[in-house]
């Protein structure tokens, strides 16, 4: 039965590593056109449950936002997202942070930033990201639209010189930008959950859901405390 009302689902601490609940639980999903936030972080879905994922993405064109934050997802399942974002047409808001994605994985969600015409914020805070995937940002970032803010602090394997390279690029497009040697502050760190939040509040009020730039908008001032907060990179390569 068809789900005209449910507009944000939002599962977290389940441990769902089965594949089998998984594609339960997004075929349960499907049953609404109106879908606009999918959260299920920290729930161990891993690259299977990611597949999963991708293909939900391939079929809810008006998901605006997902978090999956947590998931023990790899290269192999940040590769299959990364080619469903690319695609995507209403996609503003991913978070991957607390994942094991490196370099392979990396490059393909660079690509996707390139392509989508509609992602504003990606956080990739804490995988495994090294030299190769930094430098694919840094190209990706060259070209990106939309683009507004990139996270990837806490990947310690990125040599100063990729991380110098996706700072530089960053500051000259407007991009607000956290790299691995950088404190992120809490207002940047904070942003995926009061965006969440105020999908629930417009979800329970039962009110078409605002559009990501108001919210983004309101996020203008986070990018001045970034700065202000940021430590400097260290000389290690």
């Amino acid at each position: 039965k068809e789900n005209h009302h449910l507009k944000a689902l939002d599962i977290f601490n389940y441990n769902m590593n089965e594949s089998e609940f998984v594609t339960r639980l997004l075929a349960a999903a499907a049953t609404s056109k109106h879908l606009e936030y999918l959260g299920l972080w920290n729930n161990r879905i891993e690259d299977n449950g990611a597949k999963f994922i991708a293909d939900f993405l391939d079929h809810r064109s008006h998901l605006h936002f997902v978090n999956l934050h947590g998931n023990l997802i790899s290269d192999k399942g940040a590769i299959t997202i990364g080619k469903a974002v690319a695609k995507h047409q209403h996609l503003k808001v991913l978070n991957l942070s607390y994942n094991s994605i490196a370099d392979d994985g990396m490059q393909v969600l660079a690509k996707a930033v390139e392509q989508t015409v509609h992602l504003k914020f990606l956080d990739l805070q804490h995988n495994s990201c090294a030299k190769i995937g930094a430098m694919s940002f840094a190209h990706a970032l060259e070209k990106t639209q939309t683009l507004k803010y990139l996270n990837l602090s806490e990947n310690d394997k990125i040599p100063k010189i990729a991380c110098d390279a996706v700072e530089d690029v960053a500051k000259g497009r407007g991009i607000a930008y956290v790299g691995p040697k950088h404190t992120v502050h809490s207002a940047f760190r904070g942003m995926t959950h009061a965006l969440r939040h105020i999908l629930r509040l417009n979800s329970h009020k039962n009110k078409k859901l605002e559009d990501f730039d108001i919210a983004l908008l309101q996020a203008e001032d986070f990018e001045h405390d970034i700065e202000i907060h940021a430590a400097e990179p260290t000389e290690t390569a």
